[in-house]
């Protein structure tokens, strides 16, 4: 008996899921119909940084996972070079990145439009788990909407073009279902692990989610009393995702700040206009990442209790 109610209940998640996965699906092949893009034309999506940068990546690590070349020291750089900091750069360690083991090296470049779509798969899925834990009576197609809002953001029809940014949109609902979870049970460990995960898989735009735990860490504070009790706990599990991720993050950011846009400078005036944090358009992004997840966030604040009835 058990075992026929735990088929059934496996039966509807799987039907419920491949519901939400096809409107992603449909909705990525218009776009790519309407471009005439590859399977739709003769487009191929290697614009800006991809075709400059992301795709030389990507055809290397198809080497590396085909035993060809080694992940860390490349002969084909400059007589030699140390990959180190480019492999973290470009988040060379994404779970992601298991896809290029399945096709041949001749299809990396046109196989774009379907990496792409499986990090948008991964990004709904995502946001749906967070939907399901938080809002178990949402309906279904509510939380469809939402699920689509999120994917379809600006953020990530922008950074299509360098696919290794989309990883912190798949990682940032998780990160912040563990932050929740931390201010309001002391529950500490999934954000521990989200948090260095997304530290491995996209350092470079982790300062997006920094940015987002700082701004919401302090309207928390102005408005409970009692995150200042778990306010020692988040630093503690911050700095132990940061230095337990230092492999990473460490090579990377010399990678970056030893390149010619960086210009070698590394005095603090010199760092903050390397990030551009005035340039509007950066900004727009990052709120178009956001704004679904913010109406939960206020919901949750408002008329969730949340530090009374945890999620």
């Amino acid at each position: 008996m058990e075992i026929k109610k735990f088929l059934r209940k496996l039966w509807r998640k799987t039907l419920e899921y491949a519901a939400l996965i096809c409107p992603i699906v449909l909705l990525w092949l218009v776009m790519c119909w309407l471009k005439e893009v590859v399977p739709f034309g003769n487009g191929l999506i290697d614009y800006g940084d991809m075709k400059e940068q992301s795709e030389p990546m990507y055809l290397f690590l198809w080497d590396v996972l085909h035993g060809r070349k080694n992940l860390f020291f490349d002969w084909s750089t400059s007589l030699g070079g140390n990959m180190a900091g480019a492999v973290w750069h470009f988040g060379m360690l994404s779970p992601f990145n298991i896809f290029f083991y399945f096709i041949p090296r001749s299809w990396v470049v046109v196989s774009m439009p379907y990496y792409i779509l499986v990090k948008l798969i991964g990004i709904g899925l995502s946001m749906d788990y967070v939907l399901n834990k938080w809002f178990a009576k949402l309906s279904f197609f509510s939380r469809m909407l939402f699920v689509l809002l999120y994917v379809f953001s600006f953020y990530n029809m922008e950074y299509y073009r360098a696919p290794m940014w989309l990883d912190l949109a798949f990682m940032f609902p998780i990160v912040m279902y563990g932050f929740f979870r931390l201010i309001s049970e002391g529950k500490s460990r999934c954000y521990l692990i989200s948090l260095s995960m997304t530290v491995v898989m996209s350092f470079q735009h982790t300062y997006m989610l920094a940015l987002c735990i700082l701004l919401i860490t302090g309207i928390l504070l102005v408005l409970y009393k009692k995150v200042r009790e778990r306010l020692l706990l988040l630093c503690i599990r911050t700095i132990e995702a940061v230095l337990l991720t230092g492999v990473i993050w460490l090579p990377g950011v010399i990678h970056i700040f030893s390149s010619k846009r960086a210009g070698r400078n590394w005095g603090i005036y010199d760092i903050w206009n390397a990030v551009w944090i005035n340039y509007p358009g950066r900004w727009v992004k990052l709120l178009g990442l956001g704004i679904p997840l913010t109406f939960f966030f206020f919901y949750i604040i408002n008329c969730c209790h949340i530090f009374h009835n945890p999620f």
